[in-house]
């Protein structure tokens, strides 16, 4: 989903002997995050992350058309140099998008 939405790059994988992914790095523009499905012993977390994008418009767009629910459409607002957008995964995460312009 990662690599539909943000055009993300994989750096490295490793997988769990059925086929969960025990470790993955992927770059997204100028970011690396690193990420794994969760396990029995390790339980997955919810989390909220904040992503500068070149395009807030076009990865907002890509993240509603592979299954994410709107939080907020991106918006600016008055003395934010920011457009930001909102949506949650699939999993529940919050992403936060935008894009900053001097």
């Amino acid at each position: 989903m990662l690599t539909a939405i943000f055009s993300a790059k994989t750096l490295r994988r490793f997988d769990h002997d059925n086929g969960k992914i025990a470790h993955i790095e992927l770059q997204l523009d100028d970011s690396v995050i690193m990420i794994s499905d969760s396990t029995e012993s390790y339980e997955a977390n919810k989390t909220m992350l904040h992503v500068y994008v070149p395009d807030v418009f076009k990865t907002f767009d890509n993240a509603i058309e592979n299954g994410c629910v709107i939080i907020e459409k991106p918006t600016k607002k008055e003395g934010d140099p920011d457009t930001r957008g909102a949506f949650f995964d699939f999993a529940g995460n919050y992403w936060a998008v935008s894009t900053q312009k001097k």
